[in-house]
């Protein structure tokens, strides 16, 4: 879970009229590829404000996002040269933060009749500071911050425009004293002003506007900065070995709380039946799971997923036909190889979908080339029939230094090794290996590092909570390799 977006509840008090706060996301209007916003950006639209007072109104506006905008309308009232500790109108929007971290404040204005003196706004905060730590711009005070559309005197005003705190230069930045729950109030400076989005950026818009002074267009989606919601996600990957997968072994795949397994070498679906029995016994719900055979030649030894989740789009794909021929890179000399498949799934998860692929490669007595032509027909299968993200995990029989490993890692389909990731972190993500008290990127899952779990690289919802690499105690020659990820 990403915790800078945990740590703080924003309230937003913006002056309007008869509107209440409705928390929706407004995708109207919005190429949201085009926005790159970070995780922890807060981009509101004025028109989900909640009104205080009869001096602004919510009204209809193609122009502005969500097609609505905040509005004070021009009653040619004097200008306020100080904020009011107490004032009789303003408008309030929620949104999340987090405590001690510098913020930068955007708003689009539009003055009405592009007049020069309908284009400000004062803006407070319930616990707001400054880069020194002490307190500014709060409610209940004459304190605040003004909001100009205009740049500087003379600059004019021409439909929307985003600016900041800043008169004639860079507005300051604000951080906040608490995490959880925080007030800003909009009140009038003067009147005959709008607004339909206001940002507040520690990263993103940190430095940089979110567009332009005048004329602008920009619609960026909303998003209160809420805590994301994240749902754990436990891949097991396991060679349970032929005719290892009995009681002993169910009970110890059950004791390893996976939410998918990859098994590999399992001797028929009747185990898979009875491990699943125990699974929804552990943990409840109506697990699914999907068997093939390892290849054309064996039926004995299966290619296996398991989940909590129902699986769809399942697929299989045939990395070794079984049969006797040559191998160029390997020998010139035809030989018998045995068959070798992978098989695919689409789960979703907490509202992602997620491909899943369940995998076994040549063993490794023979050459890394044999792999290579394996992973690189694995990854091409699976680029074509499923959409990213990527989650491959199984008995690849290839060493972390071998080319077939790099091909899995390295453009054009790049994927994370997520043990290495663990284990390059610096302590960042634990990685637990119950027979290496020091785990490191060779640490043996059988006489070496030869089983793994990757995923597409990049993803930015997929993140990596801890790893593992689990000795049964006898039951197989392969210990678990084990990957728990937050999706958000």
């Amino acid at each position: 879970m990403d915790a800078q977006r945990v740590s703080g509840l924003l309230l937003l008090i913006v002056a309007a009229s008869g509107c209440g706060a409705s928390g929706e996301t407004d995708l109207e209007d919005l190429d949201t590829a085009e926005w790159e916003l970070a995780s922890d950006d807060v981009v509101l639209h004025a028109k989900t404000a909640t009104v205080v007072g009869s001096l602004w109104q919510v009204t209809s506006d193609t122009s502005a996002a969500g097609g609505q905008r905040l509005w004070n309308p021009n009653a040619d009232a004097a200008k306020v040269t100080t904020p009011l500790a107490a004032p009789s109108s303003y408008a309030e929007l929620k949104f999340y933060a987090a405590a001690n971290k510098p913020y930068h404040l955007w708003m689009r204005l539009k003055g009405q009749s592009d007049g020069y003196s309908n284009d400000s706004l004062y803006a407070q905060f319930s616990d707001s500071l400054d880069m020194n730590g002490n307190a500014v711009a709060r409610i209940g005070s004459t304190s605040g911050l003004a909001f100009i559309l205009e740049q500087c005197s003379g600059a004019g005003i021409a439909g929307w425009g985003w600016n900041d705190n800043g008169w004639c230069g860079v507005g300051v930045n604000v951080k906040f004293a608490t995490t959880g729950q925080h007030t800003i109030r909009l009140q009038r400076r003067e009147d005959g002003v709008s607004v339909d989005q206001i940002v507040l950026s520690p990263s993103t818009y940190l430095t940089a506007s979110p567009g332009a002074l005048k004329n602008d267009t920009t619609k960026l989606p909303s998003q209160d900065g809420s805590a994301p919601t994240a749902s754990t996600l436990k891949v097991v990957a396991w060679n349970v070995e032929d005719g290892g997968f009995r009681a002993a072994g169910q009970n110890f795949l059950v004791q390893q709380k996976p939410h998918v397994a990859m098994l590999l070498e399992v001797d028929s679906d009747t185990l898979v039946n009875e491990v699943i029995a125990k699974l929804e016994a552990d943990q409840g719900g109506t697990w699914d799971y999907e068997s093939i055979c390892r290849g054309t030649d064996s039926c004995a030894s299966k290619v296996v997923i398991i989940s909590k989740y129902p699986l769809s789009n399942i697929k299989q794909l045939d990395l070794r036909t079984a049969g006797t021929y040559a191998i160029p890179c390997y020998s010139t000399t035809a030989q018998f190889w045995p068959g070798r498949r992978a098989l695919g799934a689409n789960i979703t998860v907490n509202g992602r979908t997620l491909s899943v692929f369940s995998v076994r490669t040549s063993s490794s007595s023979a050459l890394d080339c044999v792999r290579n032509e394996e992973v690189t027909k694995l990854e091409q299968w699976a680029s074509t029939n499923y959409a990213l993200p990527h989650i491959f995990a199984g008995d690849f029989n290839q060493h972390p230094d071998d080319q077939s490993t790099q091909i899995m890692t390295a453009s054009p389909l790049p994927n994370t090794d997520s043990w290495l990731q663990a284990v390059n972190s610096g302590g960042a993500i634990p990685a637990f290996a119950t027979l290496d008290s020091t785990p490191d990127k060779y640490t043996p899952t059988r006489t070496a590092r030869i089983d793994y779990v990757f995923y597409t690289q990049g993803t930015p919802y997929l993140s990596v909570d801890r790893v593992d690499i689990i000795d049964s105690g006898g039951l197989s020659d392969h210990r678990a390799m084990e990957t728990t990820f937050d999706v958000h």
